[in-house]
């Protein structure tokens, strides 16, 4: 189900980038590539004695953000992959969807929308992403599906704002 949901949202996100109205005022498209190295010593992990290791980790960023007359639409894609030098049966790829939608509908209030999906793998056995015990349980592959829904109104002294997430 999850598949079908984040499909249909990155469906929706490309629709509503390219289909917006031409009132359209600016479209940005900043990618980014980043690369890093990580050392790992004296680690235990499932199944193996207390070993070291080299990971390196390349990630990509495709952010996109149409300005309209009264909101934005954003869309972001991050592909990332891990390799572990040594420790191949830990090397992992991970896909990261953002959609965002935003509109001011009267001076000084705005509504947002926004969602995220995470297809990938964790080391653990989770509940959620934030696991505090990430090498000393077994792998599991994640699909995730974040949803808020927000609301602000700003005044000259004060700015109010809440946000419903699931």
């Amino acid at each position: 189900p999850l598949r079908t949901i984040g499909g249909g949202v990155f469906a929706a996100a490309l629709l509503a980038l390219f289909a917006a109205p031409a009132a359209a005022q600016k479209t940005t498209f900043q990618p980014s590539l980043s690369f890093s190295v990580g050392y790992t010593d004296n680690v235990a992990f499932v199944g193996m004695d207390e070993t070291s290791d080299t990971a390196y980790q390349l990630g990509l960023d495709l952010p996109v953000e149409r300005r309209l007359r009264r909101g934005t639409l954003s869309f972001r894609y991050a592909p990332s992959y891990w390799d572990h030098a040594d420790q191949d049966e830990l090397d992992r790829g991970e896909h990261l969807l953002d959609l965002g939608i935003s509109t001011t509908f009267r001076p000084g209030s705005s509504l947002s929308f926004s969602t995220r999906f995470t297809r990938g793998q964790t080391q653990g056995n989770f509940r959620n992403i934030d696991d505090p015990d990430l090498t000393l349980a077994r792998r599991t592959d994640r699909d995730s599906l974040d949803v808020q829904l927000g609301y602000s109104r700003s005044h000259k002294r004060w700015t109010w704002s809440t946000a419903a997430r699931s």
